[in-house]
């Protein structure tokens, strides 16, 4: 086929797809039109196939890759997490309402300490004494680091995150009520403490009945957004129009990136991480009814598109007597993949209680699985100044990016020693590209 015949069917293939993706989410869809659309994209996908990488044409179709079985590189549907365990690492129930969990290495010591927030609002401090590996969770501190508690509200989450990009973990949080608040870190790494809460700072407004909410770098651009889950729109995106150091937020926006606008369920209790170790965020959340839905990111890392939400492919499971769970995607116990700890809800003796669930991942391929098998290692690591990066192949782009999907590093035909110097310390994700377009992935940690 010659270069401009396939760029023109390539070009096609994309348009078709977009209006089948947009038909199908603005639910405006015919059975007629579908056929007919689905018969045109299948006719362009056998004509185009012999010459483009199932990669590229996963990128062209985007969200709606899933109907045709291209379902990216088998890493997601790999995960096979255990049944939810309550009460994990030490650390008992508490009788509130919620328990919305938010983790980060607080005192600098390598491993994950954890922070609830509560229905009325109080925080609840647990510090990790044991290991990256093996976490143990110390008795709760309420109030802790001179973070004041939010009594004029409820239904309080929260997300530790470096939105002022100063090297350490600041503290937002949003309510029921659609306020959000910020409480800046000006402590030191390993002794943090928090200055009183500034309401909708840097420009963020009200958004009515926020049911959760993730801080990431959904578009690549270098600073962090926000996400959040609402009643209506389910998932507004609120973008960061400043920078990685001055942030700026736009107004709410609903329906973006093929997410869901609306929806007949009423719970939006999410997050967003990179699932299947292919550079972007994937989406996980969870509906009123108790089940879970994952969006697979399609698109790329700057420019986000989400398949169509697929119900509970992980088999995740609320406790009996529960009804809801408020999941953060985190690799709690250091084996290279992704974990859910969880806020759960639920009933015992006619009272109710909530409490962390962790979800530990069991089957996936993995980043360091995945470094293994393409012949990568890194050393040292943790790391400190320079890491070492130890392969065969030849690579022609290195990014790193932190926790939130935020590209902190990025480097075009990268040599072997990376300077690392100037990151703050925490885990970091290391993305090569070798010349054939093979990705590799492992994840480190600066000290």
């Amino acid at each position: 086929m010659k270069k401009r015949t396939l760029e023109t069917k390539k070009t096609l293939l994309y348009l078709k797809a977009k209006e089948l993706g947009h038909l199908i989410h603005s639910r405006q869809l015919s059975k007629d039109q579908y056929q007919k659309l689905r018969a045109k994209l299948e006719q362009l996908i056998e004509e185009i196939k012999p010459y483009i990488s199932i990669v590229q044409l996963k990128r062209i179709l985007g969200s709606v890759a899933l109907l045709f079985g291209l379902m990216s590189s088998g890493t997601a549907e790999a995960q096979n997490f255990k049944t939810g365990k309550l009460n994990p690492f030490g650390l008992e129930p508490i009788q509130d309402y919620i328990m919305a969990p938010t983790l980060a290495d607080l005192d600098n010591d390598g491993d994950l300490d954890l922070l609830v927030s509560t229905y009325y609002g109080q925080f609840i401090y647990y510090k990790n004494s044991g290991t990256a590996k093996n976490p143990q969770y110390e008795k709760g501190r309420i109030n802790p680091f001179g973070i004041k508690m939010i009594d004029t509200s409820y239904m309080v989450f929260s997300r530790f995150c470096d939105l002022d990009n100063d090297g350490d973990f600041d503290l937002i949080t949003g309510d029921y009520y659609g306020d959000f608040r910020f409480y800046r870190n000006i402590g030191q790494k390993d002794n943090p403490s928090f200055e009183d809460p500034v309401v909708h700072p840097f420009g963020l407004s009200n958004v009515y009945e926020i049911l959760s909410f993730s801080v990431v770098d959904i578009d690549g651009d270098g600073d962090l957004d926000i996400m959040a889950g609402t009643y209506d729109p389910f998932i507004s995106f609120i973008e960061n129009t400043g920078s990685a150091t001055n942030p700026a937020f736009a107004a709410p926006v609903g329906g973006k990136f093929g997410l869901p606008s609306s929806s007949q369920d009423y719970l939006a209790m999410m997050d967003f991480a990179d699932l299947d170790n292919d550079g972007d965020l994937d989406l996980l959340y969870l509906n009123e009814n108790g089940n879970f839905f994952y969006q697979e990111n399609y698109g790329s890392k700057t420019n986000p598109d989400f398949a169509i939400a697929v119900k509970d492919p992980f088999n995740l499971k609320v406790p009996t007597e529960g009804y809801y769970v408020i999941p953060v995607m985190v690799d709690i116990d250091d084996d290279g993949d992704l974990d859910i700890i969880g806020g759960a809800t639920y009933y015992s003796n006619y009272y109710e209680y909530s409490a962390i669930i962790f979800y530990e991942n069991t089957g996936s391929i993995g980043i360091e699985k995945l470094s293994t098998d393409k012949k990568i290692s890194i050393y040292p690591n943790p790391a400190t100044d320079v890491l070492h990066i130890r392969s065969i192949s030849q690579f022609k782009l290195l990014e790193i990016t932190n926790y939130s999907g935020q590209l902190v590093i990025k480097q075009d035909f990268p040599e072997p020693e990376i300077n690392v110097s100037s990151l703050a310390p925490g885990i970091y994700l290391l993305k090569l590209e070798d010349t054939n377009g093979f990705i590799q992935t492992e994840k480190f940690v600066v000290n």
